[in-house]
């Protein structure tokens, strides 16, 4: 048999030398630093690829797409799909940064989609509540009373998240 230039991928597999969950987490998280990511964030990646190794029991950097499906699979037992999706976001972060770098061949997330979630209807609360409720905390003359008056209003003018609203000084 006449030998072609190139490799097949079994050989190709011989020589890569493969790379271990610990190093590519040294990659990625280095990566999320010099990108300035928030500490809030980092932990959340940390917290989401610790529960995808907990559910499918092999090293993430070893992942193929079965093992995303399985996954997506054994999840909808055990969580919402907003928590499923979170974690599915978490981990096409970190593929897509093992690809580029080129930690990684193939990219196990590449054809995973997120879970449609139906929508819920919120409900919110109308004018009459609102100066319902902002007539209540008035009547009392405290300061905390106009404090929870003033987080109401800052709440309802600006749509800020909670966690927003407490780190204002």
């Amino acid at each position: 048999m006449r030998r072609r230039k190139e490799l097949t991928e079994d050989e190709l597999r011989i020589i890569k030398k493969k790379i271990s969950d610990e190093e590519a987490y040294e990659a990625f998280f280095k990566d999320c630093y010099l990108r300035n990511l928030r500490p809030a964030t980092i932990e959340y990646y940390k917290n989401e690829f610790h529960g995808a190794k907990r559910i499918i029991n092999k090293q993430l950097v070893e992942w193929v797409q079965k093992d995303v499906e399985s996954l997506i699979l054994q999840s909808k037992e055990l969580m919402k799909v907003t928590t499923i999706n979170t974690r599915l976001r978490a981990l096409r972060a970190f593929y897509n940064f093992l690809c580029q770098s080129k930690l990684i061949d193939k990219n196990p997330m590449k054809n995973i989609k997120l879970l449609r979630d139906r929508q819920k209807t919120i409900d919110t609360l109308d004018n009459k509540e609102i100066e319902k409720l902002i007539g209540t905390i008035r009547k009392e003359k405290t300061f905390i009373s106009f404090r929870d008056e003033v987080i109401i209003l800052v709440f309802l003018d600006t749509g800020v998240r909670l966690s927003e609203l407490v780190g204002i000084e």
